[in-house]
């Protein structure tokens, strides 16, 4: 039960529970200014296939002293989504990935095979990691 006197609500405790239950803003716990703030550690920075694959086609791309422009052409995709694939904004279907692997005479395990082993390596900086096979 809820009662009101002279400004001051009290609460009997089984009302407090359905009270607790049912209010939509949450209790927030401040620490006391004396303890420690502990913060989990900061997760691994997650390197998604997407980066490692246009990694891998940009080196394979100027390895082959190639344009955007030839390989879009060549793949018949536009030069703007081949420049995001390369940078890791776009994941391509696998037709279209077919397609660019065409273009660049390369086989699509070998790209698909080199994006991997990027993958595992301990510390991924980009394109300058790799070499043309």
């Amino acid at each position: 039960m809820v009662r009101r006197a002279r400004g001051v609500l009290t609460v009997e405790p089984a009302r407090a529970l359905a009270i607790a239950v049912l209010d939509p803003v949450p209790l927030v716990a401040v620490p006391a200014v004396d303890s420690p703030v502990v913060h989990p550690a900061a997760p691994a920075p997650v390197v998604l296939f997407r980066h490692a694959l246009g990694s891998v086609l940009r080196v394979e791309r100027t390895a082959q002293g190639r344009t955007l422009q030839q390989v879009a052409r060549a793949a018949r995709v536009s030069v703007a989504f081949v420049s995001e694939v390369e940078r890791g904004m776009k994941q391509p279907s696998s037709e279209i990935l077919a397609a660019l692997t065409t273009a660049l005479e390369v086989s699509l395990s070998e790209v698909v095979a080199r994006s991997a082993d990027l993958l595992r390596q301990p510390s991924v900086a980009g394109a300058t990691q790799l070499r043309a096979a």
